[in-house]
């Protein structure tokens, strides 16, 4: 049973992406002439990437920085908390600066 529910969890979590990534995709598609958008996607893909990296680097140096690392049973520590706020912070600004 935890088999499944762990198979139903990743296919949720890809469907999840997948939404929210493809309004960015066919937002490159819609902006840019065909001879640019191979590097158009390239240059997402690489966003994409860098962001993915800093995100697993953030709670590390916050806890660097003396952001708590520890959190009591059931909470969440304050350098996932911080880099979560941090993401949707940036993402937002994205939207906003894009659309």
């Amino acid at each position: 049973p935890l088999l499944w529910v762990a198979a139903v969890t990743l296919w949720m979590m890809d469907a999840s992406f997948n939404v929210s990534m493809e309004p960015f995709r066919a937002f490159v598609a819609d902006q840019l002439p065909v001879q640019q958008r191979a590097a158009g996607y390239a240059m997402q893909t690489f966003f994409i990437g860098v962001g993915a990296v800093v995100a697993s680097i953030l709670p590390w140096l916050l806890a660097q920085l003396g952001f708590d690392n520890t959190a009591a049973r059931g909470m969440v520590p304050e350098t996932v908390r911080y880099s979560f706020y941090a993401g949707a912070a940036v993402l937002l600004l994205s939207m906003l600066w894009t659309v």
